[in-house]
């Protein structure tokens, strides 16, 4: 039987159904009597066309958030009575490849900018081009690590070439958005970088130049009529992420009084902006815990930015929303573990939930906001409805594919004397592999028994095996990270049936995240896969590799070209377009097919109908062991509705892998915890058949459980 929950009011969706909001209640008030300014310091005030403004926004990322979800959430912060919405831009999901430009589905940031207009909220945006955001290479493209010369976030001069090229696409994009004389749009203000304080090594100099340099490429390519502004902890890094003439923000959280001090006395008399007050915190894989932050922390920074400092603040997160596909970050820190990757839930405690679901957080917050923000007093609109939860039946899987089976579909191979890195491999048109997982394949062993030794910890998961026999257990904790597998010698115990001189070595890698928040060395270091020293078998070096990439993208998955499935029966032109400035000038064309949108890491069709019909090699019976490649099919009947995908519910398998629906990479799941489930939008299902792939590098199952609620603190105990 099916399970609801959060069930709205009939008269709550009959109002929310009505559509965009009609009144336009605050580009009214700001551009009344017409557009001289956009937005401008005022002594420690600011000023949109010379009305005082105090700017109260939350964070919001459209990249995270179901395109059809978009609306509904931005109205939601709208009714809480908030002014703004910031994003960042991840400059990894818009070129993807070099030199290819996507804009579409779920990074189709134009509709996202349209939306926020038609629901009456200004836009901050943080283009980057590096973001962090607990978000993969902290939004760079792995292709960058393919050069040797290349040192990123910096004035070196194949970065900057790069930065350039990727500007040339989005800045001009973003300059239509731009509040402007004539032309109420609703892009305001835009950040230079992001908290580069951190960045240079503490007895470096910040290499200024490179901010200035970004800073004034955004003018030149036509963002000119927004004000520009830096972020930093200011306690912490001061101004060594500032520029000269460039207003500086803080982000922080508990220390309201110190951190804004600090920041009046690094810029005094200017306005004291809050850019990231975190009113919750992100979860590491293996972190045993779900971060929360207590409402009253929240306000107490809140009610400190308004009555001691009568400044303005954007709340990070205001929704998390998922963090989709392969494209989770990683930490790196000056303690263990060291290195550190996030999960895929980006809940973040924020006052609305994963799903977009209204909270204790949000009632306290926006109760707070109402009372004491200061502005002119305007309506604002209903709460609109939560979305509908369900737990579907239990999915019973019917078909495997084991690793042999993915190398025969024609996973991209490279052949090598000595082993490569990720990003060098002849994958993705040049660009090299970004995510996923790289088969490293020895054929033609003598022996079936040795030692294998690791001159070197690979990057970042290894599994070996032998003649198809795992060889490395699955990590049982963090305390793990360093011990067998992960480097150093590991006993190889092959299968005797096989002839001496046709054993095979299987040493499969995954890329966990690349740092998204370090200094220069830890982002330089991010390249993923063995490559720094190589393998030996009984002490003596081993050549000749067969390298397979291993990404898990949608035409590998269905040997077939995606196309969107009968829930959007005429889809809107924007999941159909790609933008490729070499074919379009203007920025608004494309000359890509559909197919380069379906190769982006994180698959980013809003709905992708695939057909495995003629495929061959799916076996009935359930794989022995890992890497191993499950599909099933979900009946829908009736309405699509949101959902969570709980495969550790009734299951004694599964460990560590990723699910895919109907062409989205969902995320990972790891038996460690603390995130147990993978949040389904209802738009990603259709009425009638969805599929569903399960990758697991470990312990396959043979079904797929559902909640109607996520579990973000728990951990499966093997």
């Amino acid at each position: 039987m099916l399970q609801f929950r959060g069930i709205a009011l009939l008269l709550g969706i009959a109002l929310y159904l009505g559509g965009k909001v009609e009144s336009g209640e605050l580009y009214d008030y700001y551009s009344s009597g017409g557009i001289e300014s956009g937005l401008e310091e005022d002594g420690t005030d600011f000023a949109l066309n010379g009305k005082y403004i105090q700017l109260v926004s939350g964070s919001l990322h459209y990249f995270r958030i179901h395109p059809e979800h978009w609306r509904s959430s931005l109205r939601k912060m709208r009714a809480c009575g908030l002014n703004a919405v910031t994003t960042y831009i991840p400059w990894n999901l818009h070129e993807p490849r070099e030199d290819e430009f996507v804009v579409s589905g779920f990074v189709d940031f134009r509709e996202f900018l349209r939306v926020a207009e038609e629901e009456d909220l200004f836009v901050i945006v943080r283009p980057g081009p590096y973001i962090c955001s607990e978000w993969e290479f902290g939004g760079l493209p792995s292709y960058l690590l393919r050069d040797p010369d290349m040192v990123v976030r910096t004035s070196n001069p194949q970065y900057l070439e790069r930065v350039r090229k990727y500007f040339e696409f989005l800045i001009p994009i973003l300059a239509e958005y731009q509040w402007s004389p004539g032309n109420p749009r609703p892009i305001i203000a835009a950040q230079v970088e992001n908290e580069y304080g951190v960045f240079p090594e503490a007895d470096a100099e910040p290499d200024t130049a490179y901010l200035v340099y970004v800073r004034d490429l955004m003018v030149e390519m036509g963002l000119d009529r927004v004000l520009f502004f830096t972020s930093d902890t200011p306690t912490e890094f001061e101004d060594r992420g500032a520029i000269p003439g460039v207003l500086m923000t803080a982000n922080f959280r508990g220390a309201a009084e110190q951190e804004l001090r600090k920041l009046q006395e690094l810029q005094p008399g200017k306005p004291s902006w809050v850019m990231e007050l975190w009113v919750g915190w992100f979860d590491h894989w293996m972190g045993g815990f779900h971060h929360t932050v207590p409402i009253q922390t929240v306000l107490g920074d809140i009610e400190t930015v308004f009555h001691g400092f009568n400044g303005s603040v954007n709340m990070y997160m205001f929704q998390g929303g998922s963090t989709r596909g392969f494209m989770s970050g990683a930490n790196s820190l000056d303690f263990f573990p060291n290195y550190w990757p996030q999960s895929s839930s980006y809940d973040y405690d924020a006052p609305l939930t994963e799903a977009g679901d209204y909270t204790e957080k949000y009632d306290a917050v926006c109760a707070y906001i109402q009372e004491n923000a200061m502005g002119p007093d305007l309506p604002l609109p209903l709460r609109p409805p939560e979305n509908l939860k369900v737990q579907y039946p239990v999915v019973v899987l019917q078909g495997y594919l084991g690793l042999q089976d993915f190398i025969d579909r024609g996973l991209p191979m490279t052949e090598s004397e000595t082993l490569l890195s990720m990003e060098h491999l002849n994958a993705n048109g040049g660009s090299g592999q970004s995510v996923g997982f790289v088969v490293y394949r020895k054929r033609n062993l003598r022996a079936a028994n040795g030692v294998l030794t690791f001159g070197e910890r690979g990057k970042d998961l290894s599994l070996v095996l032998m003649d198809g026999i795992p060889q490395t257990l699955p990590l049982s904790s963090i305390v793990d990270t360093y011990n067998t597998g992960q480097g150093g010698d590991v006993v190889i115990e092959g299968d005797p049936n096989v002839p001496d001189g046709e054993h095979r070595l299987d040493v499969v890698v995954e890329n966990t995240g690349r740092i998204n928040y370090g200094k220069v060395g830890d982002f330089m270091g991010s390249r993923k896969g063995i490559f720094e020293a190589p393998l030996l078998w009984d002490g003596t070096e081993i050549s000749d590799w067969s390298i397979y990439s291993l990404e898990l993208l949608p035409d590998w998955l269905t040997r077939s070209v995606p196309s969107i499935g009968p829930s959007l029966e005429r889809p809107p032109d924007r999941f159909m377009r790609s933008v490729d400035r070499a074919a379009s000038n203007d920025g608004t064309g494309g000359g890509k097919s559909l197919d380069l949108v379906g190769q982006l890491s994180f698959q980013c069709l809003p709905v992708a109908q695939h057909s495995v019909e003629g495929l061959e090699g799916w076996g009935p019976e359930r794989c022995a062991t890992g890497p191993c490649l499950a599909r099933g099919t979900l009946e829908v009947t009736g309405e699509p509705m949101d959902t969570w995908i709980h495969l550790f519910q009734q299951s004694e398998h599964w460990v560590k892998g990723n699910v895919i629906v109907n062409g989205l990479n969902l995320g990972r799941f790891w038996d460690l915890g603390p995130t147990q489930t993978l949040y389904v939008p209802g738009p990603l299902l259709r009425t009638g058949s969805n599929e569903i792939f399960v990758f697991d590098l470990y312990d396959i199952g043979t079904e797929v459980n559902f909640s109607a609620q996520p579990i973000l603190e728990q951990t499966k105990r093997r």
